[in-house]
């Protein structure tokens, strides 16, 4: 199988405008020490189930039930939790769980560097909106790029702001689940620019990750076997390509950690006959200079890191 499991609706790989990939194997600085915590195998998931999100610290003790949801996304300030829950709504809880409340229907929340805002997928495209859910705006049509993709059937989704402001996002093919391409839009409006477009038979790259100086993106692919590929925006250096890094030959939408230092990433369980376990993955991280992979976090998929690094959120989807 040549696809990626995934939290979030999309995955997989891309070809890169004008730059070429290469390999990276040589370790760079250790990434910090954050000890799995112990935790039984997960359950078998009931029909529909409604994941829980997490929070772990790094010194390994045990993680902290928050509440039930999807995609959780740190405030600027570390006290807050944006999410979104299987009814279709986003939602801001506190960090210790408590103070939960609904903004607005949509998925997928990622919040300004001032966190003042959030931006997310709504049923109009991408959309913001102020963080107690007011003043909601659109930035990018459902449909926009229809006209360049006559015979498919396009979307958008995924949205990630950046530390200076400007918002990642994917552009997907609705009837395969696959995306097309990787997006930059101003969080001011106007026309998006395409940075990485899908290789053909690839499905796709995933989720952007941005780095914390707002330079690069890292996201998952498939080139032949899974990998992740940190591309440069400016064009200067070539892409980096990290090739299926846990040795498992899956790998999910990895996040970078405030620092710049680590690369965290969901991978799925395996069965005997080595097919991906429908809702099973396990959070691995590597350095962001390359290096071998080590488990983070078992049965946990959609890493967070904290502003600060201390901690990572994540989602369950298992009974507490």
């Amino acid at each position: 199988m040549k696809t990626q499991a995934r939290c979030a609706s999309v995955l997989v790989v891309l070809l890169s405008l004008g730059t070429s990939c290469r390999d990276v194997s040589a370790p760079g600085a250790p990434p910090p020490r954050i000890v799995p915590p112990a935790a039984p195998p997960t359950p078998p998931i009931p029909t529909q189930p409604e994941a829980a999100i997490y929070v772990a610290t790094v010194d390994g003790a045990a993680p902290t039930l928050i509440t039930r949801g999807y995609a959780p996304a740190w405030a600027p300030d570390g006290r807050r939790l944006a999410l979104y829950r299987g009814d279709g709504s986003v939602y801001v809880v506190e960090a210790d769980g408590g103070g939960e409340h609904r903004l607005a229907e949509g998925h997928s929340p990622s919040w300004s560097p001032d966190g003042s805002r959030i931006v997310f997928t709504s049923l109009d495209g991408i959309s913001v909106m102020d963080a107690d859910g007011s003043h909601v705006t659109t930035l990018v049509r459902r449909d926009f790029a229809a006209a360049r993709y006559r015979d498919v059937s396009t979307a958008v989704g995924a949205p990630v702001w950046s530390p200076d402001g400007r918002i990642a996002f994917l552009l997907l093919d609705v009837d395969t689940g696959s995306s097309l391409e990787i997006l930059i839009v101003s969080a001011g409006g106007g026309d998006a620019r395409t940075v990485v477009v899908a290789g053909a038979g690839t499905g796709g790259p995933s989720q952007a990750s941005w780095s914390p100086d707002g330079a690069r993106l890292a996201y998952s692919n498939w080139e032949g076997q899974a990998g992740i590929t940190v591309h440069d925006l400016g064009g200067v250096a070539p892409d980096v390509r990290y090739r299926d890094p846990a040795g498992i030959g899956y790998v999910d939408a990895p996040v970078w950690s405030p620092d710049g230092g680590s690369l965290a990433f969901a991978v799925p369980v395996l069965s005997e006959d080595k097919h991906p376990l429908p809702g099973r993955s396990d959070v691995w991280f590597m350095s962001a200079a390359g290096g071998s992979a080590r488990l983070l976090i078992r049965d946990a998929t959609s890493p967070a890191w904290s502003p600060d690094g201390a901690r990572l959120a994540f989602v369950r989807t298992a009974s507490p």
